[in-house]
């Protein structure tokens, strides 16, 4: 038996980039330069919001103070 993969909902373009507040342009540019993986249904482009996580999760930077307000 298949094991089936949930990946959460399916977003749109324009959704993800709605949700990570940039433009649609650079969401089907990253898209085609495969930064994250997409589901093509018909002629709709839709990523998995598990890959959305993923690739905010992957481009996060820990904060750090500046060198004079260090302990």
């Amino acid at each position: 038996m298949k094991r089936r993969q949930d990946f959460g909902r399916l977003l749109g373009l324009a959704e993800v980039a709605d949700q990570l507040g940039i433009s649609i342009w650079t969401v089907r540019r990253w898209a085609a330069q495969k930064r994250f993986r997409t589901v093509r249904l018909g002629r709709r482009v839709l990523v998995p919001e598990s890959e959305v996580r993923e690739l905010v999760a992957r481009n996060m930077e820990e904060a750090q103070a500046p060198k004079e307000l260090r302990l």
